[in-house]
């Protein structure tokens, strides 16, 4: 699951399974300063802290992506979830983004921060 914000993103990693198991969360914070900061909490091989610059978005999904791509195995993953914060009054529950919504709800709701609607 993705969560975007002006200046973060917070993700987590769920086992498929009848009743949802935490793998590991995280959070980039801090994006477009030099003290950005990328934690992981997870198992002992799953947890770290980093510090450096991330200067946008974009460099972010990639900062994630390459670490996720160390860490699991090929074709391992089912599903990401991107959290859409406000998507309009017509949307209550979680629900797939197509293009249908995309049109439904124009950009007030996916274009909140279009560079990471376009590196996700």
């Amino acid at each position: 699951v993705l969560n975007a914000g002006s200046s973060s993103i917070k993700f987590a990693l769920f086992k498929d399974q009848a009743i949802l198991e935490t793998v590991f969360r995280g959070a980039i914070d801090g994006i477009g300063t030099e003290h950005s900061k990328f934690v992981v909490n997870g198992s002992a091989a799953d947890t770290l802290a980093r510090y450096f610059p991330i200067p946008e978005h974009v460099t972010a999904v990639h900062v994630l992506v390459d670490w996720l791509i160390e860490r699991l195995p090929a074709a391992t993953l089912d599903a990401i979830a991107y959290r859409v914060v406000y998507a309009g009054p017509g949307y209550a529950a979680p629900q797939a983004i197509d293009a249908a919504m995309q049109a439904r709800c124009g950009k007030g709701c996916i274009g909140r921060n279009p560079t990471l609607t376009l590196a996700v």
